[in-house]
């Protein structure tokens, strides 16, 4: 089978650009070797493991777990099983951050995950991010994601508990990508979505569950006037900014994305 026709064969399957990425996996030749080396036979071994990788991401496995990295605001970063997938509507949240950090601020990025936004911060801000994240697993990611940076430690903590009395009042900015799909919904989201893990996605019955608690328990991490922003689901704009103002914060709005969708609620912590 030459490389147009395994080609051909993989774009049966997933999408032209998920079977682009993976002949790069297992050719190792981009898109353009794609296509100087299209009449090149490919050997049986690579033809048998290009269609399995196809079939595994027609099943629903993301294709991201096979590459086993992702590009976030022009970071390569590891991604596994055990984090989110870092998306590109998440960059809006770095984006508005890097807006209002200021140099030598402390920034605290709640549910760290895979260490995503918090290496976006860290790799464009002259500033210090502490990175919080309960899952042992994940930890492990966002710890190989942030080695590079000397600006950022990572601190173990459960997010729906009172945090560690010696981060009170430590910090400038607060950022958080938490769990926010209604546990109902999550059993509705596409079959890859559904491989990510749950603890990642699940922000209980009505979604919110983590908003409360930042809101609530982990806004004493800021100093007067620090500035809080979270991502949000499409429909919780309104949920969330009022959530906002009930915790004490002022100067709420909220920021579309590049879609147009609601995306990330900003407010400042009252003085």
């Amino acid at each position: 089978m030459t490389v147009r026709q395994l080609k051909a064969s993989i774009e049966q399957r997933v999408s032209k650009t998920d079977a682009a990425l993976l002949l790069k996996l297992t050719l190792g030749t981009d898109s353009t070797g794609l296509i100087l080396k299209a009449d090149e036979e490919v050997h049986q071994n690579l033809v048998i493991l290009s269609l399995k990788y196809a079939e595994m991401v027609a099943s629903g496995t993301p294709i991201q777990h096979l590459l086993g990295e992702w590009e976030f605001y022009g970071i390569n970063l590891t991604v596994n099983k055990n984090v989110l997938i870092p998306r590109a509507d998440t960059e809006t949240l770095v984006d508005e951050a890097l807006k209002v950090i200021k140099k030598g601020d402390r920034v605290a990025d709640i549910c760290t995950g895979s260490g995503c936004i918090a290496a976006a911060i860290a790799g464009n801000a002259d500033c210090s991010v502490t990175a919080v994240e309960l899952s042992d697993k994940a930890i492990a990611v966002a710890k190989k994601n942030l080695e590079p940076f000397e600006n950022v430690e990572i601190i173990k903590a459960d997010v729906l508990e009172d945090p560690d009395e010696k981060l009170i009042g430590m910090f400038d900015v607060i950022v958080s990508n938490p769990p926010y799909i209604r546990s109902e919904d999550i059993k509705k989201l596409d079959k890859n979505v559904q491989n990510e893990p749950i603890m990642a996605l699940d922000g209980g019955s009505d979604g919110l569950t983590f908003y409360r608690a930042i809101f609530n328990k982990w806004k004493a991490l800021l100093k007067e006037g620090g500035k809080m922003l979270v991502e949000i689901g499409y429909d919780q704009a309104e949920d969330v900014a009022q959530m906002l103002e009930n915790a004490g914060f002022c100067e709420v709005k909220c920021i579309r994305d590049t879609c147009q969708n609601d995306r990330v609620i900003i407010g400042t912590l009252k003085t």
